[in-house]
């Protein structure tokens, strides 16, 4: 589908350049996409060797070499793959950091909890996937709902009770981690995924009017790339904490209950620095009216 919708782009739209001498950046995309895909092929070495390895820490030596390099490289160069100017807005800045941190424990937890259905629960393969059909259904009904709301209020208050309601959703996990069952798994993932749905898309809405009209484009791909790189990222994480617990050799279903715990601990503590995040670009706004 993205192949398709890359060459539909290609023969159909003709954008022209802001300034005659704007060209696209090849080197940075490239040197770009080698960091993501180092990064993400990093955790994803670590559950089958574990985060102690020194092949894990090599990689992830050499990734955030890359990383300086590319800061570097987008300093001196006169070519920019995205307009880093937009972060110089705060509000901008802390939207991103709360964006990416909800999408990557959205589609994180997505993976950990049909492995606890299935490994923990014992539930087959069908039930595991259902249980999270509700809350993906929810975004459905909730999200044009919440656009409307911040509309009429006129300020990013419902990203902020998007982040609660996702906080406590998280909350719930560690709270009834030894009394978890299908329905609690279905009610407490419905839960996070309205608070997901209050805050996910007016954040993108919010950080887009901060910009000047030039600049909407590069608020636009930065915010998708993060979108779809937290979802990657989030999955290789969360699934390499339980791998490397089942790496110990010992009781599946122990290991498994022992890595979704760390996965619900470490979704917590995301959860509350997205809700930070939130309110801090929260009040910088309410300051600026």
């Amino acid at each position: 589908m993205i192949v398709i919708v890359f060459f539909l782009g290609i023969f159909n739209l003709k954008l022209q350049p802001f300034a005659k001498e704007d060209r696209f950046d090849f080197c940075g995309f490239g040197l770009l996409a080698l960091i993501l895909f180092l990064v993400d092929y990093t955790f994803n070495r670590s559950a089958k060797v574990g985060f102690l390895s020194w092949n894990f820490w090599g990689l992830l030596l050499i990734s955030v070499l890359l990383m300086i390099g590319f800061y570097v490289y987008n300093r001196h160069s006169s070519r920019h793959l995205v307009d880093f100017s937009i972060f110089k807005n705060n509000i901008v800045s802390w939207h991103l950091l709360g964006y990416f941190l909800l999408q990557f424990i959205n589609i994180g937890l997505s993976f950990v909890i049909p492995q606890v259905a299935q490994y923990i629960l014992g539930q087959n393969a069908f039930i595991a996937g259902m249980i999270l059909l509700p809350g993906a259904l929810l975004g459905v009904v909730v999200a044009p709902l919440a656009g409307r709301w911040m509309d009429r209020l006129q300020t990013p208050l419902p990203i902020v009770v998007g982040h609660v309601i996702f906080l406590i959703g998280a909350a719930l996990f560690i709270i009834y981690d030894q009394q978890l069952t299908v329905a609690f798994l279905i009610g407490f993932y419905f839960l996070l995924r309205l608070g997901f749905n209050l805050a996910f898309g007016n954040t993108i809405s919010h950080a887009s009017v901060q910009v000047q009209p030039k600049q909407k484009a590069d608020i636009n791909a930065t915010f998708n790339m993060t979108q779809q790189y937290a979802g990657s990222l989030g999955t290789n994480i969360f699934a390499a904490i339980i791998g490397v617990y089942q790496l110990q050799h010992i009781d599946l279903r122990i290991s498994t209950a022992q890595g979704a715990l760390t996965d619900y601990w470490l979704i917590a503590v995301l959860a509350i620095i997205g809700l930070f995040a939130a309110w801090i670009s929260y009040r910088q706004t309410m300051q600026k009216k």
